[in-house]
């Protein structure tokens, strides 16, 4: 595998007008609400978390507990294509994703199964001389190395957004909601850069935002998962009505106010104390928000 092509480099309208397109979702069970246009194209859907499949004509659907959606495209490939497991960039790009998201097939983070462990150990060519953990703190180190992005660009790392479409039956008042995750604190965060606040204003205006969810996911010194949710948006009460939805979820974050020293009166930042709920499942509970 020399080339890894993402989704911005293709112009994937093109190939969907000439009936080229064929899209299996991977790790999600629904398109960016940027890309509905593309719901045709879709022949499959993988995920490792079960939802409601917002496709109904779409039947060949797969989802599994396992810790990483990775172990189960190894598992495929073990099966329908073997020899894509031999190419040494596959098995690494492999392993990576189960490595990060089993952190580093650690049980006690509530996510590693044995089938995680057992394509693992499969994909372990991939690693190198480094073995499984030497590769996971290399992954970790090239992770945490963001020293040369600006805030915008940090935000804009795996930013997601949502948006109510024309007509729809509106049960908030939200009408688009964006996430960013970070694998560093809060704190770090907001120290970076004198300007931080003000970055974080302009990424509001400029992507349009009624509210910006930050959440962060990462370890601490004594090596304990810990997650934290910032929310900022110029009408306060969106903040609180966003609040009040997530107590009547099931998804118990068990929310705790955390102090950030300068932290603007727009903005909130919380200690998440329920580590298990991950962004991926925010995300579901915001797909429903956005879903008439």
């Amino acid at each position: 595998m020399q080339v890894v092509v993402i989704v911005l480099q293709i112009n994937l309208q093109y190939y969907l007008t000439f009936g080229n397109l064929r899209l299996v979702l991977v790790d999600h069970s629904k398109l960016a609400s940027s890309q509905q246009n593309l719901e045709a194209a879709i022949i499959e859907i993988i995920d490792n978390q079960e939802t409601e499949n917002p496709y109904p004509l779409v039947e060949d659907v797969h989802y599994d507990q396992v810790g990483s959606c990775s172990t189960m495209i190894a598992e495929r490939c073990a099966v329908e294509a073997p020899e894509l497991l031999l190419d040494l960039g596959m098995s690494r790009l492999l392993l990576a994703a189960i490595l990060v998201n089993t952190s580093n097939l650690n049980p006690k983070n509530g996510r590693c199964t044995e089938r995680d462990e057992c394509m693992a150990t499969l994909l372990l060519h991939g690693a190198g001389r480094l073995g499984h953990t030497g590769f996971f703190q290399e992954l970790r180190l090239h992770l945490s190395d963001l020293s040369v992005l600006s805030s915008e660009e940090l935000l804009s790392r795996s930013f997601k957004q949502w948006k109510s479409k024309p007509g729809m039956r509106q049960r908030t008042s939200f009408s688009s909601i964006g996430m960013s995750s970070l694998r560093f604190s809060l704190i770090k965060f907001m120290s970076r850069d004198s300007a931080v606040f003000e970055d974080l204003n302009l990424f509001l205006q400029s992507r349009k935002l009624q509210l910006l969810i930050i959440a962060t996911g990462y370890y601490n010194i004594s090596k304990i998962l810990v997650r934290e949710l910032l929310m900022a948006s110029q009408n306060r009460s969106l903040i609180d009505e966003l609040l009040d939805i997530l107590d009547s979820k099931d998804i118990h974050l068990q929310l705790k106010p955390l102090h950030i020293p300068g932290l603007p009166n727009w903005a909130m930042a919380f200690s998440q104390r329920n580590v298990r709920v991950s962004r991926k499942q925010m995300q579901c509970m915001l797909d429903d928000i956005f879903t008439s």
